[in-house]
């Protein structure tokens, strides 16, 4: 969760990642890859707007 942390001027709009098996997960939540040792995350982030 730390890389989400790094981007709080951006809105988080998916989270997906590869778990230890090697099988993607698209549009997971975050605390769903801790299961994992060695997982690969992927995130989609959009820049909040400035209004």
């Amino acid at each position: 969760m730390f890389l989400a942390q790094l981007f709080n001027h951006m809105k988080m709009i998916e989270f997906s990642y590869v778990n230890d098996d090697g099988v993607y997960l698209e549009g997971q939540a975050l605390g769903d890859v801790e299961r994992n040792e060695y997982a690969c995350g992927m995130y989609v982030f959009r820049k909040k707007s400035v209004n």
